[in-house]
């Protein structure tokens, strides 16, 4: 069901990163993968740039 619902969204970027074995909670039972996705992959397409395509600080 999850696949079939991501196959029909539509975004400028998507992937589907499964978290095995970590049920409700991968922060917590995955806690080293968790948080590897979230900075290496959200966080760095979801820094705020500028018109000029520049990084805010």
């Amino acid at each position: 069901m999850t696949e079939e619902y991501f196959n029909i969204l539509t975004a400028p970027h998507k992937e589907l990163i499964w978290f095995e074995r970590s049920g409700h909670g991968p922060w917590v039972n995955k806690s080293a993968k968790f948080v590897d996705v979230m900075v290496n992959k959200v966080l760095a397409k979801t820094t705020a740039k500028n018109v000029e395509g520049k990084v805010q600080e």
